[in-house]
């Protein structure tokens, strides 16, 4: 019987290379990498994490004194609502899907947020830009 497995040189190569040929770029090691770009950025926990936290944690929080920003279709604006108020059911008339909500900010309007999209807080859970930073805070504490 004979062995019919094959070796990469053995097989045909249709016309195609398996490797990739940059594009006459190279990097001579000149090039600066921003430390923002270098290091790997920690995912951020979703909205509805927070929401959760906010309506089931009631030792550590009062879902009345945060309120929800949002980003409103309609007007194309950033829109307000307390968190208390806030929807989940899809049905519901009011319904407006989580993927839209922009910051969870304390209701007194301070804007301390306990998480924000575009600038990657969650003060929370600690995930996102300031991951790095509570554990560093851990384990100085520690």
């Amino acid at each position: 019987m004979k062995d019919r497995s094959r070796t990469p040189s053995d097989s045909p190569s249709r016309g195609r290379s398996r490797t990739r040929k940059s594009k006459g770029k190279t990097n001579s090691g000149n090039d600066a990498i921003p430390e923002a770009l270098s290091s790997p950025k920690s995912s951020l926990r979703p909205a509805k994490d927070i929401l959760n936290r906010l309506k089931y944690d009631k030792e550590k929080y009062e879902i009345d004194e945060w309120v929800i920003g949002y980003w409103d279709r309609p007007t194309g604006m950033i829109v307000e609502k307390p968190a208390l108020e806030w929807v989940g059911e899809t049905t519901h008339e009011e319904f407006i899907p989580e993927h839209r909500i922009e910051y969870f900010a304390g209701r007194d309007h301070k804007y301390e947020f306990l998480w924000h999209r575009q600038k990657r807080i969650d003060n929370c859970f600690g995930s996102g830009s300031n991951a790095s930073q509570s554990t560093k805070e851990e384990a100085e504490s520690s």
